[in-house]
């Protein structure tokens, strides 16, 4: 159920900035292709997020990388809700990004290491799996909303799941035996 409400917190914001945000961007008077455009600039965040990973992940453990990565992410997202302006869209949106891009590699494989290994791919697969309700709901809630509140719940989606996942396990320095045992 912890991860199952995590998936679900956190993909309520992750959904909120890559699906949502070009909505809320419009409804605070950029263009569409305005907003378009701050999402793909930004969204090149994802690949050095990818890349980073490689070179933080075993050093730090995955729980307080993540748990870190999630508390940047939150507030690169209120940051945009409250400053605004077309600079600062860009570059919260590419540490958005970027912080997504090395979050969700480490939050899959964090997850598969809380369950024994012989349920290892049915718990993330259920878990992450039904997570998405959380990004399926995102729309209903943030656009109603509007620009400051649903960037600002973005935000809270982010630290809410770091706080959540204080209750997993560290697993770093473990052999898998021990720590899915």
């Amino acid at each position: 159920m912890l991860f199952l409400f995590a998936w679900t917190c956190y993909y309520f914001g992750n959904h909120g900035w890559l699906t949502v945000a070009p909505t809320l961007l419009t409804e605070a008077g950029y263009s569409l292709a305005t907003s378009l455009n701050f999402l793909i600039i930004g969204n090149l965040g994802l690949v050095l997020g990818a890349e980073l990973g490689f070179f933080f992940t075993e050093r730090m453990g995955r729980k307080l990388l993540l748990q870190g990565v999630l508390i940047v992410w939150g507030i690169a997202l209120g940051t945009i809700g409250v400053v605004s302006g077309a600079s600062v869209i860009v570059i919260c949106g590419f540490i958005a990004a970027c912080t997504i891009g090395l979050s969700v590699p480490i939050f899959y494989t964090w997850t598969a290491e809380q369950f024994p290994v012989r349920i290892q791919p049915s718990a993330v697969a259920s878990t992450d799996g039904l997570g998405h309700l959380g990004g399926a709901i995102a729309p209903l809630v943030l656009i109603p909303m509007g620009f400051t509140w649903g960037f600002l719940a973005m935000r809270i989606s982010g630290i809410l799941t770091a706080i959540i996942l204080i209750a997993g396990r560290r697993t770093r320095g473990r052999s898998l035996e021990q720590v899915s045992g």
